[in-house]
């Protein structure tokens, strides 16, 4: 805390009655853009003088300071929550990145003027990083929440996929590690400090890729994109689909041709089905394909 301080003494009056001063409960402030804060502050002067106006201000005009209540763009962005006799309280809500700067509290009296020190203010929003936003399934993905100063009081940070909030995942730290990462982990990633869940970070994208195993199951899920043989016109009216359930596909083949011959093949999530034979039978499995 400090404190810029001027006293005038007489020696007819107490001293403490005769002190011009202005007191902030915090020199500096970090807060979160779009939330709101108070700058909280008392100020003294001789009891004898009456205040003629209390303002704050950022900058000088000439030789006089500008009363932020008459600078374009802040008209209901601030609040004057003190009063003429010792509180000087300034609210500014829905804060902006361009609100950081110095704040000083300003007094006219009957007998005189005085300022205070500046408070500095400084906004941030929170930031996602992501040390790799695509990998291979089985790889480590770490998250960094990040701000450009650091926040009073936090204790936990919190953190989102989808926009819903990852289960056990508060932490008192702002590293967030994904460990052995699966196909599942795919999605959208974002983070909030405790307290301002309201303004989380921006989301960035995390993919995991699938790794192939040849034709043994595969390691993650796939999509697959196939062509429809029935309406091929080598195979038109001579395939016919069924199945016995929603996991089971079979195709029925006739008029049999020297050129129906099956070669499966997987290439980039691609399964390729060149041509068919007699009543192939598939079963799709949880982790991929089965033979």
């Amino acid at each position: 805390m400090e404190i810029w301080l001027r006293c005038v003494i007489w020696y007819f009056f107490l001293s403490g009655k005769n002190c011009w001063s202005v007191t902030y409960t915090h020199q500096s402030i970090c807060t979160l853009k779009g939330s709101t804060v108070d700058i909280s502050c008392s100020y003294t002067y001789p009891s004898y003088y009456e205040i003629k106006k209390a303002f704050w201000f950022t900058k000088w005009s000439g030789m006089d300071a500008e009363d932020l209540s008459s600078v374009p763009g802040y008209e209901g962005h601030i609040e004057y929550l003190g009063d003429k006799e010792s509180d000087c309280t300034l609210r500014i809500t829905d804060l902006r990145l361009s609100d950081s700067a110095g704040y000083m509290f300003r007094f006219i009296t009957s007998g005189g003027t005085f300022s205070g020190s500046p408070v500095s203010l400084t906004v941030t929003d929170v930031v996602l990083e992501m040390n790799r936003r695509s990998v291979s399934e089985g790889e480590r993905v770490t998250l960094t929440c990040r701000t450009k100063c650091t926040l009073d009081s936090i204790t936990a940070y919190s953190w989102y996929k989808n926009g819903q909030p990852i289960p056990n995942s508060n932490t008192y730290s702002p590293v967030y590690s994904l460990f052995s990462v699966s196909s599942e982990d795919t999605g959208r990633y974002s983070c909030a400090v405790e307290g301002l869940e309201d303004l989380p970070s921006a989301e960035e994208t995390l993919t995991v890729t699938c790794k192939y195993m040849g034709f043994k199951p595969l390691a993650c899920y796939i999509s697959i994109v196939v062509t429809d043989i029935t309406v091929m016109p080598t195979h038109l009216s001579r395939v016919v689909p069924g199945g016995s359930g929603r996991m089971e596909v079979t195709i029925r083949v006739s008029s049999i041709r020297t050129q129906d011959h099956i070669i499966p093949s997987i290439k980039s999530n691609r399964l390729t089905l060149e041509s068919t034979t007699v009543r192939p039978r598939m079963r799709w499995g949880q982790t991929g394909l089965e033979p």
